[in-house]
């Protein structure tokens, strides 16, 4: 029972100990902690302060904050750039004021490519500057064709005029020619680029249709088409666009003469260099004096030679009257109604 009641005393000893052991500990870590806070206080006190001047380049964009600012060595603090709509920013750069030379020591940028950053400052170095480096975008000169109400041809080539020289590896499939929100690319023909000009020629061989009237055309080029500085994609930043109309003529013609002799009868449409605008039809006829017969229609260029069907196709050469389709450019062509003189039987 002494045994018992001696081991319980010990263990109460312990406990009491113990206790006081851990509050120790416990108010030591406190009074580390309100020290390191003290020090953390006093030292920033005690640290310089390090005026800065924060500005952009003019037109380039806005810097928040803006102009003259002080912060102490050690302490890092936030800015914001946002660009004018013509210009790309690449990164933040610390310069000295006074020569224009690079700072890297004295602050450190948390990321120098980021449009909003932090700047820690490193040393209580003077007449400091914080300046976002940028670059002009690519502009779009002018474009053509040109809005008007009684439009263009079907075959007007599309030229846009550029700031800078563009880049040949932009991806052309990314330029959209509409009409109504539908595609009509099909239309035209792979886009080309020369320096600062970008055009896009018609296809001849599908041009847009335009029954009657006008079809209004809009033509976009995407925001990312780039020109390159070194390695640098600086790019348009926004999509360009606009709209034009579109009327059913071209501006290749097939010139084509139509005739007969007087005595032989009378043929339409008459006249000599006629033009029609690639795609056109129009119908011929002939009207054969009483003593010619008809044996069909002659249609030769300016070599005497047959014009292929490829051209000019006619929908029955052997018929009075007919329907011919331009299909390609040519001059020089001559219709004629191939008409003979009917024999006559005279008596003995």
């Amino acid at each position: 029972m002494y045994d018992s009641l001696k081991s319980k005393i010990k263990l109460f000893v312990l406990c009491i100990g113990g206790g006081f052991l851990l509050a120790g500990c416990e108010n030591f870590f406190s009074g580390s902690l309100v020290k390191e806070e003290l020090d953390a206080l006093i030292a920033d006190a005690n640290a310089p302060e390090v005026q800065i001047y924060i500005a952009a380049d003019a037109n380039t964009g806005t810097v928040t904050p803006n102009g003259n600012v002080s912060h102490k060595v050690g302490k890092s603090f936030p800015v914001i750039f946002t660009p004018a709509e013509n210009y790309q920013f690449r990164y933040w750069e610390v310069l000295d004021r006074t020569t224009g030379a690079v700072q890297e020591e004295a602050i450190t940028i948390s990321d120098k490519y980021d449009l909003e950053t932090r700047f820690l400052i490193n040393t209580d170095t003077q007449n400091l500057q914080l300046h976002p480096v940028c670059i002009e975008r690519p502009s779009v000169q002018s474009y053509s064709p040109q809005y008007s109400d009684i439009g263009v041809a079907r075959d007007t080539t599309i030229t846009v005029s550029f700031s800078k020289d563009l880049a040949l590896e932009n991806d052309l499939s990314k330029i959209a020619i509409t009409v109504n929100g539908e595609s009509v690319r099909d239309c035209f023909k792979t886009p080309v680029i020369n320096g600062n000009i970008l055009e896009i020629a018609a296809n001849e061989s599908n041009l847009l249709a335009v029954v009657s009237g006008t079809k209004t055309v809009t033509v976009r080029i995407p925001s990312t088409f780039y020109y390159l500085d070194g390695d640098l994609k600086v790019q348009l930043g926004s999509d360009v666009s606009w709209s034009y109309k579109v009327n059913g003529t071209t501006n290749d013609k097939a010139e084509i003469t139509v005739s007969v002799a007087q005595e032989k009868g009378q043929v339409t449409p008459a006249g000599e260099n006629q033009k029609y605008s690639i795609g056109d039809t129009f119908t011929l006829k002939f009207e054969n004096s009483p003593n010619y017969n008809f044996k069909g229609w002659s249609i030769l260029g300016s070599d005497s030679k047959e014009v292929p069907s490829s051209i000019l196709r006619v929908d029955d050469i052997n018929a009075v009257t007919t329907k011919v389709t331009v299909l390609e450019k040519i001059s020089g062509v001559t219709i004629t109604p191939k008409s003979y003189l009917i024999p006559t039987i005279t008596g003995s």
